[in-house]
């Protein structure tokens, strides 16, 4: 990895969703959860790093679940949620094409979510020495997230596809439910490609066992 010039752009930031507790927010988002939470079964963890490649910087999210006792699994709920946000990345990556312009493939993403009913947040960005580089970018927050406005998507650009997706969940008593992802990708001829296989299931963190010991679930590690 040395050859890459592979080093941490910033540490681990950890959020985290519990049933039956209201989550902190900042600037809109899941706030950073204090050093001193106790993780508890049951608990939804969301990990944020930053990574530095090749003189390019970014970040990459990913989900963890901890068991309930007598669990083998996350609660179908949760598994929703989660294939909600899948959802959402499907529609940024199909949606894109190369010449086509950033607010128009925004609005077409929100566009596909309101038919499916999922409540989405899509702040995707370019990826650059700084973690958001310049050129288009799919983001909620910005001037180029109006239709016929922004730049134009070019081929072979490396976008960071942040976003996430708010789900009631039964078994949490329809709490609300936040699934955020980040995963980098490179935009072909058919959409953009993820340079590693998405989350599609969360890690599951079995409590009995060592810290820091994860029955890894899903098709998401190289």
């Amino acid at each position: 990895m040395g050859f890459y010039n592979v080093t941490t752009w910033f540490q681990p930031d950890l959020r985290l969703q519990r049933k039956g507790r209201v989550p902190q927010t900042s600037r809109g988002f899941l706030a950073v959860e204090p050093e001193s939470t106790i993780i508890q079964p049951g608990d939804l963890l969301h990990l944020d790093f930053g990574i530095t490649c090749m003189g390019l910087n970014t970040d990459w999210q990913k989900e963890a679940y901890v068991l309930l006792p007598g669990q083998t699994d996350a609660p179908s709920g949760l598994k929703h949620a989660l294939a909600n946000t899948n959802a959402l990345q499907e529609s940024l990556m199909t949606r894109s094409r190369p010449g086509r312009l950033a607010g128009d493939v925004y609005n077409d993403i929100l566009t596909d979510m309101k038919a499916a009913e999922i409540e989405a947040k899509v702040y995707s960005h370019p990826i650059g020495n700084q973690g958001h580089g310049l050129g288009a970018g799919l983001d909620g927050r910005a001037a180029q997230a109006s239709a016929g406005e922004g730049e134009h998507l070019r081929k072979g650009s490396y976008l960071s596809i942040e976003l996430n997706s708010a789900t009631p969940v039964p078994e949490w008593g329809n709490q609300k439910v936040y699934v955020m992802e980040e995963d980098d990708a490179y935009l072909t001829d058919d959409g953009f490609e993820t340079f590693l296989p998405r989350q599609t299931s969360f890690y599951l963190i079995h409590p009995e066992e060592k810290p820091g010991a994860l029955a890894q679930s899903g098709n998401f590690l190289p």
